[in-house]
């Protein structure tokens, strides 16, 4: 029953911190592929949007890909490209899918971290594992009565580690009796 809950908490928690992404990257995949596809079948010259950008402008462009650029928070699929004395002229297909997918993960991502508290499940989470552990109970006896009385390591230990304040015993504070 242990393993049961222990697992599952394992399982909601790598949700928590995944599950969106893979979401993400899976919408993601599924729109290129749609837009792959798109391309193929060829697009009519109607549907083709048309740029044309001098050379200064093209290398201003944000680009995402060597054929996927973005302009004015739209993004764009480059189709043709062809280079003149001018600059560049660039055929391209509005990638409206990818825009609201984008603009999505933006307010999403925005919404999360203005809303994110001290006790949010991820922050509990990286808080436990960025404090220092401390063992509880040691099973290792590090007694020097387990080494050779003329091994090397006891005369390095007796030369750069022990004292006489170390080794005096003294009996415990008042207040643990």
């Amino acid at each position: 029953m242990r393993k049961l809950l222990l697992y599952g908490f394992l399982g909601l928690m790598c949700y928590h911190l995944l599950g969106f992404f893979t979401y993400f990257e899976w919408k993601k995949m599924a729109i290129k592929k749609e837009v792959k596809q798109a391309i193929k079948h060829s697009v009519l010259e109607s549907q083709l949007i048309r740029f044309h950008f001098t050379f200064h402008e093209a290398h201003q462009l944000t680009w995402v890909k060597s054929h996927e650029f973005i302009l004015n928070g739209h993004y764009f699929d480059v189709i043709h490209k062809a280079k003149n004395k001018d600059g560049y002229f660039f055929k391209c297909i509005s990638d409206d899918q990818e825009t609201v997918l984008f603009s999505q993960l933006r307010s999403i991502t925005s919404f999360n971290i203005s809303h994110s508290g001290e006790n949010q499940p991820v922050n509990v989470w990286f808080k436990f594992l960025s404090e220092p552990m401390e063992v509880v109970t040691a099973t290792l006896d590090y007694s020097l009565n387990e080494i050779e009385q003329n091994s090397s390591v006891l005369k390095f230990y007796e030369e750069f580690f022990y004292s006489s304040f170390v080794s005096t015993e003294t009996p415990p504070p008042d207040f643990m009796s």
